[in-house]
């Protein structure tokens, strides 16, 4: 009896046996593929479970592929010549399933380093910023490490590197600033070597370089700080600071008229035009800036720069009593403020008031424009007043009101 109850368990055993042993024979290899961008760029993709377990060249278009990979989890790393590292962790592979993982980016950074500002090849890059050149590491770097780690060319004047914000940890990023007197229109290059060491030791995995060329001293924008009437100014922005004095005497206005410069581009790089007089009304100017102006540095514009503005016609900028208003006292004086300068005579011919009344003239001229002020001997109580201004009145130019202007009153 114990014989057979013997044989009985190890057929049991002998079978529970082959069922284990049949479900791992039925777990397939599955695969890994991907594509590097940018292509042709002598990728080399590894595999890792632990240790490295594969190695593979991306092809010229990108693409990678594993093979006969077991089910499991993995580690990507890709890395090519003069590139920062990709790495992708838990990579999982199923049984008989391809894992494709798309796109995979590499850029010119070596790690720690996450990313510099200005990118290698940019342009136009404003002198005005205070921190021109950015690193962004994913480690906290030593200062001094990366200060001797640091060079430019050409040369640049009151450099200095300084650590940032410092994120983390609430953000993924450490970075740090770099300082200095750029010119402009000039072509930099900056070098951070690999020997910048993190607060840790480890040193970037190679040299990093870019060339940037900062903007050349331009007009960025021009524009009236209102509208173009009176002497309102004109404002002119450049790219850097200049002198008032020097773009006076390197600025023509078409057709002529005298001008001033006000400079505050210790500021903002602004120079305001004014008209002596004011600008002529409905007037179509051209303005146009040599090609000796130059900014501070000496950096001249590249070509003569020329642009176009637009100003007001004539016209009644404001009146008071306004139009419509009722219980105007009166003792009222009448005032009508035009947009320029007017030629009193003129105005004589063009005003006229319903029901008439006596009054004196008073004129002031402020701001390039004109302000009449009618005091009358006095006004009726309880009347509705109409005052007309015909297209008799010109300006100090000889332009006529545009079209006849009108507004009433009524007085208490």
């Amino acid at each position: 009896m114990k014989k057979v109850l013997l044989s009985l368990t190890l057929i049991i055993l002998l079978i529970s046996c082959q069922d284990e042993i049949t479900v791992i024979l039925q777990k397939e290899p599955g695969s890994i593929t991907g594509q590097i961008r940018p292509k042709g760029i002598g990728t080399v993709v590894s595999l890792y479970q632990g240790p490295k377990i594969s190695e593979v060249n991306a092809d010229d278009e990108g693409y990678f592929k594993f093979s006969d990979v077991s089910v499991g989890t993995y580690t990507l790393r890709a890395n090519a010549p003069k590139y920062g590292t990709q790495e992708i962790r838990n990579v999982q592979v199923d049984d008989g399933q391809g894992t494709d993982l798309g796109l995979l980016y590499l850029y010119r950074y070596p790690a720690p380093l996450l990313f510099a500002s200005p990118a290698d090849g940019s342009t136009n890059i404003s002198v005005t910023s205070t921190r021109l050149i950015i690193f962004y590491f994913d480690q906290m770097m030593d200062l001094e490490s990366l200060r001797d780690a640091f060079s430019i060319s050409p040369a640049v004047a009151g450099l200095s590197i300084q650590a940032g914000s410092q994120r983390p940890p609430y953000s993924s990023y450490f970075d740090y600033y770099v300082e200095g007197t750029f010119k402009s229109g000039t072509q930099y290059t900056f070098t951070l070597d690999s020997k910048a060491e993190t607060i840790s030791g480890d040193t970037m995995e190679f040299s990093y370089s870019s060339t940037f060329e900062t903007e050349h001293f331009e007009l960025l924008e021009f524009s009236p700080l209102a509208n173009l009437e009176g002497n309102q100014p004109l404002r002119l922005r450049f790219s850097n600071q200049a002198d008032a004095l020097l773009l006076s005497e390197n600025l023509t206005i078409e057709p002529d008229i005298k001008i001033y410069v006000e400079d505050l581009s210790r500021f903002s790089n602004n120079i305001y035009v004014y008209p002596i007089l004011s600008w002529i009304p409905d007037t179509v100017f051209t303005i146009t800036i040599s090609s000796n102006f130059h900014d501070i540095d000496g950096n001249t514009l590249q070509n003569d720069t020329s642009f176009v503005v637009t100003s007001q016609p004539l016209k009644v900028r404001s009146t008071l009593p306004y139009d419509n208003q009722h219980f105007v006292p009166t003792d009222q004086i009448i005032d009508i403020r035009m947009n320029n300068i007017v030629d009193e005579s003129t105005f004589l011919d063009a005003f006229s008031i319903e029901p008439a009344i006596n009054w004196n003239l008073i004129t002031e001229i402020y701001g390039g424009m004109t302000d009449f002020r009618l005091v009358p001997d006095s006004l009726s109580s309880n009347t509705l007043y109409s005052v007309t201004i015909d297209t008799l009145l010109m300006d100090y130019y000889g332009k006529p009101l545009g079209e006849t202007f009108t507004f009433s009153f009524m007085t208490k």
